[in-house]
C-alpha cells in the first residue's frame, strides 16, 4: 500500500486542519464571550439587588419598624386612590357638561365668554351649586370610577349602594346647572354675591370632606375639587370679597390641595424607582433622583396620615367671625 502523499493532498489535509483549528477557536471565543456576558448579568444583578435594597433602605429612613412594614401596601392603596379620584373628576365633567352649542344655551354661552369662566369652569360651577348634595354625587361618582376600572380588569365585581337608587341625580344636576346660571348671569349684570356664595360655600364642603372623609379615594376626589374651586376664585377680587369665608379659610384650602398635591407627588416619586439606571460598577447614574424620592415619600407618608389632624382645625377656624379677605391672601 503506498502511503506517499502527494503534495496536494498535503497540503488539503492542512488546510482542513487550520480550518478546523479556527472553528474550534471560534467556539472558544464564542463559550468565552457568554460566559463572561452571563457573569456580567450576574454581577449586575447583584448589583441592582443590593441597591434596590439601599434604595428602599434609604427611602424608609426614620419611619418606624411597622411604618416600614405598612409602607408597599400604603403606597398601593394610594394608588389606586388617586386613579379612582381622577377618573371620578372627569365623570363630573362630564356629568355637569352643557352643550353651549345648543339654541336653550345660547345667552349662556355669550354670558361665559362676557365673563371669561370656560366650559369646565362652568360644569364645575354647576356641581358646587349642589350645596350639600355634592358629598352624594361625589360618592355617585367614585363608585361609577371604580365599576369602570372593575370592568377593564376582567373581574365580575358588582358595586351596590343602595343610596344611588333612591336619589334623583338628574334633578340634582339641573338644579345646579340652573343655579349657576342664575350666578354666571348676575355676575355678568355686576353682582358678584350669587356667583362668590356658591363657591364659599362648596369650599367648605369639599374641604370638611376631605378632612373627615375615611375613604382615601373619595378624599382625594375632595382634593382635587378644593383645588379647582381656589383656581376659580384667585384673580377675582369681587368674589373673594363676597364668598364668605375669611384668610384662615383660604389658608385651610391651600393645605389641603396640597396634601392631595403630596400624596400624588410622592407616588410619582416611588414610580421613578422603576426608571433608576446602574452602570457597569452597579453605581447609581443619578443619586440626585434618590434624595428626590426620600424626601417625596417621607412627605407623602405624613400627608396619607395626616388628614385627621386636620378636623380640630377646620373646627376652629368656623367658630370664628368673619374677616375682610385681602387678595394677597389667596395669591394671585
Amino acid at each position: 500500500m503506498n502511503s506517499t502523499l502527494t503534495n496536494e493532498e498535503r497540503e488539503a489535509i492542512l488546510l482542513e486542519e487550520k480550518e478546523r483549528e479556527r472553528e474550534n477557536a471560534k467556539a472558544m471565543e464564542a463559550a468565552y464571550a457568554y460566559f463572561l456576558a452571563v457573569k456580567y448579568e450576574m454581577k449586575n444583578l447583584q448589583n441592582r439587588q443590593k441597591l434596590q435594597k439601599e434604595i428602599f433602605d434609604s427611602i424608609v429612613n426614620g419611619l418606624t419598624s411597622k411604618e416600614k412594614k405598612e409602607l408597599p401596601e400604603e403606597v398601593a392603596k394610594m394608588a389606586i386612590a388617586v386613579e379612582v379620584a381622577e377618573r371620578s373628576s372627569k365623570k363630573m365633567q362630564e356629568f355637569f357638561k352643557v352643550d353651549l352649542s345648543a339654541p336653550e344655551n345660547e345667552e349662556l354661552k355669550e354670558d361665559l365668554a362676557a365673563v371669561d369662566v370656560s366650559e369646565d369652569q362652568f360644569s364645575n360651577l354647576a356641581f358646587c351649586a349642589c350645596g350639600e348634595d355634592m358629598d352624594a354625587l361625589v360618592r355617585k361618582f367614585d363608585e361609577e370610577a371604580k365599576e369602570d376600572m372593575v370592568k377593564e380588569s376582567g373581574q365580575k365585581i358588582e358595586f351596590k349602594d343602595t343610596r344611588r337608587k333612591k336619589i334623583d341625580y338628574d334633578k340634582i344636576r339641573d338644579q345646579g346647572i340652573l343655579q349657576a346660571k342664575e350666578a354666571i348671569s348676575s355676575f355678568k349684570k355686576g353682582d358678584p354675591k350669587l356667583y362668590a356664595k356658591i363657591l364659599g360655600d362648596a369650599m367648605l364642603v369639599a374641604c370638611t370632606g376631605f378632612a373627615k372623609e375615611p375613604s382615601d379615594d373619595i378624599a382625594m376626589q375632595w382634593s382635587i375639587y378644593t383645588e379647582d374651586i381656589l383656581k376659580h376664585i384667585k384673580g377675582k377680587k369681587e368674589l373673594i370679597k363676597n364668598c364668605g369665608l375669611t384668610e384662615k379659610h383660604f389658608a385651610f384650602a391651600e393645605k389641603v390641595t396640597s396634601m392631595g398635591k403630596t400624596i400624588k407627588g410622592g407616588l410619582k416619586a416611588v414610580e421613578k424607582l422603576n426608571t433608576l439606571k446602574v452602570d457597569k460598577n452597579g453605581q447609581l447614574e443619578n443619586s440626585k433622583i434618590l434624595k428626590e424620592v426620600n424626601e417625596k415619600v417621607i412627605k407623602f407618608k405624613s400627608a396619607t396620615s395626616g388628614r385627621e389632624s386636620l378636623i380640630s382645625e377646620l373646627y376652629s377656624i368656623q367658630q370664628e367671625p368673619k374677616i375682610e379677605v385681602k387678595q394677597k391672601a389667596i395669591g394671585k
